[in-house]
């Protein structure tokens, strides 16, 4: 949903919002949020899955907040800041979501888990942007806006949650087995 954000709404944010009518500068706003997310992909190899979704999904509820903050502030710099750390989140978690799925499956399976995996991100980013808009003539770029933002933070929260619980969980569970495996033998 983040790069739904600013590659459909951010343009007319800018235009609604903030009065900037340069094509140029939505265009650079997604770029930096892709080429972090790039960066981030890149710097993060040899982190753990759990731990990439679980940051990444943290790192998206902090560029969403601040991205509602820059549309409510009207200030236009939290917004290049909402779009580094959606950025950084976004490619921590789809890093994350990669290295840990495929591993799983065997690799005559891989190039269906690739296309599940980009459908469901396609879906994710045209689908949000493609109801939001309708939502523009009848409350306001402004609110759409702060709504998208809202919703983007709340289904992050629930990433991190739901990520957070799976890993105690697993934890929990791989722990009585480590501990008897190094019990000396009687």
């Amino acid at each position: 949903m983040m790069m739904s954000l600013f590659l459909g709404l951010v343009p007319i944010v800018l235009v609604g919002a903030f009065a900037v009518t340069a094509p140029i500068v939505g265009a650079s706003a997604a770029f930096v949020a892709f080429g972090v997310g790039t960066v981030v992909s890149v710097l993060t190899g040899n982190a753990r899955p759990h731990s990439l979704r679980s940051l990444g999904s943290a790192a998206l509820v902090v560029g969403s907040v601040m991205f509602i903050g820059a549309v409510g502030a009207d200030a236009l710099p939290l917004l290049w800041i909402a779009a580094v750390f959606g950025g950084a989140g976004l490619g921590a978690v789809f890093s994350g979501i990669t290295r840990g799925l495929v591993p799983e499956v065997a690799p005559h399976e891989r190039a269906a888990l690739f296309a599940t995996i980009y459908l469901v991100a396609y879906l994710s980013m045209g689908l949000s942007a493609i109801v939001a808009g309708p939502f523009v003539d009848v409350v306001g770029i402004g609110t759409v806006a702060v709504s998208f933002g809202i919703v983007t933070a709340v289904v992050a929260l629930v990433s991190v949650f739901t990520t957070t619980t799976h890993t105690t969980r697993r934890k929990k569970a791989i722990a009585p087995r480590q501990a008897a495996r190094t019990q000396p033998a009687r």
